[in-house]
C-alpha cells in the first residue's frame, strides 16, 4: 500500500483497508520521499494507516525510501515479490497525463504484479465488475477478483461484451442477441467461459452473476459501470516483455482513464 501523503492517497488507504484487514497476507505500507517538504506528510500518513491496521493484525510493516516515487515503488515491487500494489490516482487527464505521466500510470505499465488504482471518488467496496474477453487469462482475472469479493463480502458481476461480429466457430446470429444464461445453455464458446467464471466464483466463496452485453466493447463497459454503480472494476493486462511492455491494451487503458471507480489491473 503506497502513500504520497496526499488526500488522495489517504482516501486510497481507507478504500484499501477493506482488503488489508483480511488475514493471511503480509502488508507493507510504503512511502517514497521525493523532497524534504513532503517527508512529514508521508510519514504521518503511514503512521495513521499503521495505527488503523496494527490492532487487527501482526503482519503489517512500514518502509520509507527516497527518490522518484514510481521508480522506488517499482524497485520495491521487484525486490519484495508482492502480489498486489495499491496506489492512489490524483486524476490527471488528457494531454497533461500523456506528457507528464503519473505515479499510478507508470506503476501500472511497469509493475511485475497486479495493481489497484484507487480514484478520488472511491468510497466503499460493495460491488465489483470484472471485464473478461474470454479464455484462461479472463478466468484468471475472475479468480483474482473472486478472492477479493469473498473477503470483502462484495457482490460481483462478470461481464463479457459480444461485438456485432461472431467471435467463434460455434457462434451464430442468434448468439449476438443471447443472454448469458442462453449462451451457457447452448454451450457456445462464450457460454462455456461464463459457466467456468460462475464456477470460479463459487469455489472462492464469492456471490455474483455473469452478464453479456452486445455492442462496442468500451461503450458497453462504460454503460455497465455507470448503470451498475460499481466500486471496483477489474481488467486484465496481458503484457509481453521489452518495448511493447509500454503499451497497455486499449480496453485496459480506457478503463483506467475514463471510469471513476477504483480499477484493479490483473497482471499475467
Amino acid at each position: 500500500m503506497c502513500s504520497d501523503g496526499s488526500a488522495t492517497s489517504e482516501q486510497a488507504a481507507q478504500f484499501a483497508a477493506y482488503l488489508l484487514k483480511a488475514p493471511g497476507h503480509q502488508v507493507t505500507l510504503y512511502g517514497a520521499i521525493e523532497s524534504e517538504r513532503e517527508a512529514g506528510s508521508i510519514k504521518h500518513s503511514l503512521d495513521l494507516l499503521f495505527a488503523r491496521l496494527r490492532p487487527a493484525r501482526s503482519d503489517v510493516s512500514m518502509k520509507l525510501a527516497r527518490g522518484h516515487a514510481a521508480e522506488e515503488i517499482l524497485k520495491e515491487a521487484e525486490a519484495g515479490g508482492y502480489d498486489l500494489i495499491i496506489v492512489g490516482d490524483r486524476g490527471r487527464r488528457g494531454l497533461t497525463r500523456f506528457l507528464i505521466g503519473s505515479t499510478s500510470s507508470r506503476v501500472v505499465q511497469y509493475a511485475p504484479c497486479s495493481v489497484m488504482v484507487v480514484k478520488k471518488s472511491s468510497r466503499e467496496l460493495r460491488r465489483i465488475l470484472v471485464c473478461t474477453a474470454g479464455g484462461e487469462p479472463g478466468l484468471r482475472d475472475v479468480r483474482f477478483a473472486a478472492r477479493i469479493a469473498a473477503v470483502t463480502e462484495s457482490d460481483m458481476t462478470v461481464l463479457h461484451v459480444m461485438s456485432q461480429v461472431a467471435l467463434s466457430e460455434d457462434s451464430d446470429l442468434y448468439d449476438l442477441e443471447a443472454t448469458a444464461e442462453e449462451l451457457i445453455e447452448r454451450g457456445t464458446r462464450e457460454g462455456r467461459h461464463l459457466a467456468a467464471a460462475l464456477e470460479s466464483m463459487q469455489q472462492a466463496g464469492a456471490r455474483g452473476e455473469v452478464r453479456v452485453r452486445h455492442g462496442l466493447v468500451m461503450d458497453e463497459i462504460d454503460a455497465e459501470a455507470r448503470e451498475g454503480s460499481y466500486d471496483l472494476v477489474v481488467v486484465g493486462a496481458h503484457f509481453v516483455r521489452g518495448m511493447s511492455r509500454l503499451l497497455l491494451d486499449d480496453v485496459t487503458s480506457h478503463v483506467l482513464e475514463a471510469l471513476d471507480a477504483a480499477v484493479l489491473v490483473v497482471r499475467d
